[in-house]
């Protein structure tokens, strides 16, 4: 990203001065985490913080769908 320092440490004092929680985040933006570890890295961040009303639906989705899934398959044996 450009206009950004260099080193990480850098950017997370940077984070903490402006006021980002957990300031990791902004090394999350600045694409300082390979693309690999770019979604593991963002859903352990999120941890550290409620989820969204979106994201509880989300979540309750899938287990409902891997509920009915699982008791589907049960029924059939």
């Amino acid at each position: 990203m450009r206009g950004l320092p260099p080193d990480n440490d850098t950017i997370l004092r940077l984070a903490k001065a402006l006021g980002i929680h957990p300031p990791e985040l902004l090394l999350v933006e600045a694409h300082r985490v390979t693309p690999q570890l770019k979604d593991v890295v963002t859903v352990m961040l999120s941890a550290t913080k409620p989820p969204t009303k979106a994201e509880y639906e989300q979540v309750v989705k899938k287990i409902q769908g891997f509920l009915t899934h699982k008791k589907a398959k049960n029924t059939h044996k």
